[in-house]
Parts: C-alpha cells; sequence; structure tokens
C-alpha cells in the first residue's frame, strides 16, 4: 500500500469524530410538543411543525440520514460509500427499561471518547474491519488523495496546511466536499427556524418558546433537582453540579489528550487534523482509562436521574412555566396559530 499511515489515522480520526458531532444535533427540538404529555403550547407547537412538515415534504433530503447523503455524493464523484449508524443509533433508549438504559450507558458512554483501535487504524482482521477502511486500505496514494478531495473538500488542504502555519481557516460546507453537502443539507432540515432567519412574523416568539425548557433548572424546584441528582453521584464518587457539564468536560478532558499527543494539531470544526510528523496518538493507557471513565459516569448519570425523576420533575416545572407563558402571551400566541393556520392551509 503506497499510502502514508498517518493518512490513514487522520480520515479515521475524523470519521469518528463526525459521528460525535452528528450525535449530538438538533436539541432545539426538544420541548413538549406531544399532546399527550398536556403541554399548555402543544396547539402551537403542533401547529408549527406542521408548517414545517408541508415546507419539508417536497425536499429530497427530508427523510435521508448524513451518512445515505455523503454516499449518494461520493457515488456521483466516483467513489463508494458505505454509511455507519451513528454510535447509539442502534441501541434506542425509547422502550428501553431502566436496567436496559443503563447497560447501553455502559456500552457508549456519551459518544465522546473513541476506542484507541478507532484513532491507531490497527486492525486484527478483516472480520473487524468495517467496509470503508477495507476500501481506502486498497488505494494508491493519488487515489487516496482523490477520495479525500471528494470526501473532505479543497477546505481539507487548507486546514492542514493552516495547522503548521498557524492561519486561521473557516470552515465553509460549500468547500467541505461530501462531507459539507451532508452535514449542510442535515442541519437544514434538522432545525426547523433559526433565530438568524426572517421565517415568519413570529419568530421571536418562537424562540422564547425553545427558551423555556432551559428555565426549568433555574427555578427553585429545579436547583433542588439538580441539588439531589448531584448528591446521588457523589455517592458513585463523582463531583459535578449538573448533567449538563459532563459531556463538556470529558470531551475537553480527550482533546487535551489529543492537543498533548500532537501539539500542532489544528481543532476546527470538531475535526482533529494531524500531521506527518507524529502520528498524532494519545498515550493509550489514559485514553482507555478516559474511555472507561466516560463509560461509568454516564451510568452513573443516567441511574440517578432516574432515581431523582429527573424526567417527571422537569415536565411539571415545564408546564407550569408554559402555562404562565400562554397567559403573558396568550393574544400573540393565538394571532401566531391563525397565521400557521392560514399558511398550512
Amino acid at each position: 500500500m503506497e499510502k502514508n499511515s498517518s493518512e490513514m489515522k487522520m480520515i479515521l480520526v475524523i470519521a469518528a469524530t463526525i459521528a460525535i458531532v452528528l450525535t449530538g444535533c438538533s436539541d432545539r427540538t426538544q420541548h413538549l410538543g406531544d399532546p399527550n404529555l398536556a403541554s399548555p403550547l402543544g396547539p402551537y407547537w403542533n401547529a408549527i411543525e406542521s408548517s414545517a412538515a408541508n415546507d419539508q415534504k417536497n425536499s429530497p433530503n427530508s427523510e435521508i440520514s448524513y451518512g445515505e447523503l455523503v454516499a449518494r455524493c461520493m457515488k456521483e464523484q466516483g467513489f463508494d460509500y458505505w454509511p455507519e449508524p451513528i454510535k447509539g443509533e442502534t441501541n434506542s433508549t425509547v422502550d428501553a427499561d431502566v436496567d436496559e438504559q443503563i447497560l447501553i450507558a455502559l456500552e457508549n458512554g456519551y459518544g465522546i471518547v473513541p476506542r484507541f483501535e478507532a484513532l491507531d487504524g490497527t486492525v486484527a482482521s478483516e472480520e473487524n474491519q468495517d467496509e470503508n477502511e477495507l476500501y481506502v486500505s486498497t488505494m494508491t496514494s493519488s487515489q487516496f488523495d482523490a477520495y479525500t478531495l471528494a470526501l473532505y473538500g479543497p477546505v481539507w488542504n487548507e486546514l492542514t496546511d493552516a495547522a503548521q502555519s498557524g492561519d486561521n481557516v473557516t470552515w465553509e460546507w460549500e468547500e467541505a466536499g461530501c462531507d459539507g453537502v451532508a452535514t449542510h443539507a442535515v442541519e437544514s432540515e434538522t432545525i426547523m427556524f433559526s433565530p438568524n432567519d426572517d421565517v415568519t412574523p413570529f419568530d421571536d416568539l418562537i424562540e422564547q418558546m425553545y427558551a423555556i425548557s432551559e428555565q426549568t433548572l433555574q427555578t427553585n424546584t429545579g436547583k433542588q433537582l439538580l441539588n439531589n441528582w448531584s448528591l446521588c453521584m457523589a455517592q458513585s464518587k463523582f463531583d459535578y453540579l449538573s448533567w449538563n457539564e459532563i459531556p463538556g468536560q470529558i470531551q475537553n478532558e480527550y482533546d487535551a489528550l489529543i492537543a498533548e499527543a500532537q501539539p500542532t494539531a489544528l481543532l476546527d470544526q470538531d475535526v482533529v487534523f494531524v500531521d506527518e510528523t507524529n502520528s498524532g496518538l494519545p498515550d493509550r493507557e489514559r485514553l482507555e482509562l478516559l474511555y472507561e471513565k466516560e463509560r461509568e459516569v454516564a451510568a452513573a448519570d443516567l441511574r440517578c436521574q432516574f432515581e431523582v425523576g429527573r424526567d417527571e420533575l422537569e415536565r411539571e416545572i415545564q408546564v407550569e412555566l408554559e402555562r404562565e407563558f400562554v397567559a403573558q402571551n396568550h393574544d400573540r400566541l393565538s394571532k401566531m396559530l391563525s397565521w400557521f393556520e392560514l399558511h398550512n392551509s
């Protein structure tokens, strides 16, 4: 094989980080719009979502995953690509009981820290090597360069050069190959309304509706809920004030390991590029310790959330906040509802 091993490691690291990025996508859609939850804002969310569905029903990408979009794009460029399930997707926790969900957390963690082998690129046998790795492993250096250009676009070389020069390069999806095309398509379909887009005359009201879920933990009941959860975590020897801070802290620890191993690495758009003078691989023992820590923390986090009744209490808090919001904004909400009904007809 003519390819430089550092090049192979680069593409494996990038593939791993893309999955992490997309796993955490679209927190904005987490609200109580389901009428079964007795949400005071339910009728308004239903009208908004019906409008979004009407706008997207003719979209060619509305029900296509990131991996499928990349595969389609790469096929147009003359390459094969096999979509891979994002870690955690195949083991949905929606219908699992508490014990099953905790087992899933022990297996997947938060989807942040990969196994060392995923960064190393070493594979014991073809049986545990995925199709994309096998496909790339047969390429010559020039074929691999063309493949990389198609997959990540000209911005790949710009970002790699910037890692050496210290220049700043902005990631633009138009210059990011099939990855950019697919990422842009997924984000466009997932986020219904952006705070920077003038979509409706009621965008500011919709943003306030989204923000209600962020206020639940600021209430007295929410603060007590967090305190109870924190005390539960302390019993497992973990010191955290909120479940929201855990993924960020683990991500920072992982980034620090990568940066320490490769000081000239460029971290941009959650992608790690390594140069050819260094393997760019973190200390294996420390990475594996962090890998295990992530999964232990994730399981403890989930267990404590169940013990303190997070879902039920947050739902009660949010319903009360929504009642107050509807009372304060009744007239404008009614106008918004009429506007969407007209728009949907």
